[in-house]
């Protein structure tokens, strides 16, 4: 049996990395502003500033694939010809219903201990206002398929891609599995709303063997999320207060109470052994080691 070359795979070298490109992209942004006398709190930033972040997550991800001679094409998997579509979709659905009602729930109770810090949560735009910047109908489309279609796919062969086979090969699946997702729903607003998702997209990867569904799947709820930051940005919008905020407690309970005995299903059903290979072990194998390299 082959060695999984995801052992060799060192996680300190990302925090080094992210230090490195940080410090060179503050120098740069700093520069920039400077020269082209932008204000330091122009849109542009932002959106560049999450550019850059993806974008230095992606070099990392391709420094790690070529020094552990990761294959690319194993990671990633082929489509399978039977998929069974309409349950992974029906899940999906699922995945947002429950997010939505952790988050509702969640903020609820934390709405009477930090009151100001859920009010600003709440009213944070999720697009930037590019009115007042440069080509603002430009910046709008680089914000939205930053959103939307780069830090899906990004993240997926991050989280899913490396990280998943890193702790699998180190403490086993479980462990590997709830890990990964648990650092997934910390980096998102929604901790366990992300939780869960990150659970059911490692799921799909272990159950379809390829990368490319979990990254649609994550495509298609940042696209909803973002059509739904688009409609409410179309005009002038009223801050939403704590008082409307908890009124949808009872809404919150009932998508909760349908959704959370569908997903603890689905795990049930789908959570892989401790003998499952991983996916890139199991293309590989498939492959016999050729054909997907």
């Amino acid at each position: 049996m082959e060695t999984s070359p995801f052992k060799t795979v060192q996680l300190r070298t990302l925090v080094i990395w992210i230090l490195i490109t940080v410090c060179i992209f503050v120098l740069g942004l700093l520069v920039l502003t400077n020269l082209l006398d932008i204000d330091k709190q122009d849109s542009l930033i932002s959106i560049i500033t999450g550019l850059g972040f993806y974008g230095s997550l992606l070099g990392w991800i391709y420094f790690q694939i070529n020094k552990n001679a990761i294959r690319m094409p194993t990671l990633l998997g082929r489509l399978p010809k039977n998929v069974y579509w309409l349950g992974y979709f029906g899940i999906l659905i699922v995945s947002i219903l429950f997010s939505l009602s952790a988050f509702q729930l969640t903020y609820l109770g934390a709405s009477y201990v930090l009151p100001q810090y859920v009010e600003s949560v709440i009213n944070q735009q999720l697009l930037e206002d590019t009115s007042s910047s440069v080509a603002p109908t430009l910046l709008r489309v680089f914000d939205v398929l930053t959103g939307s279609l780069i830090a899906p796919i990004v993240e997926e062969l991050f989280f899913r891609g490396i990280l998943l086979h890193v702790f699998v090969a180190r403490w086993g699946i479980s462990k590997g599995i709830i890990l990964t997702s648990i650092i997934f729903g910390i980096g998102h607003v929604n901790l366990f709303g992300g939780f869960v998702f990150g659970c059911l997209m490692c799921l799909i990867y272990f159950k379809t063997k390829t990368l490319l569904i979990p990254m649609v799947f994550h495509i298609l709820n940042n696209s909803l999320v973002y059509a739904i930051g688009l409609s409410s940005n179309s005009g002038p919008v009223e801050p939403t207060t704590l008082e409307q905020f908890r009124s949808g407690m009872a809404s919150g309970f009932v998508f909760l109470g349908i959704t959370l005995p569908l997903i603890i299903l689905f795990l049930y059903r789908n959570w892989p052994t401790s003998q499952t290979d991983v996916p890139y072990m199991s293309n590989q194998i498939l492959s016999g080691g050729n054909k997907l390299s």
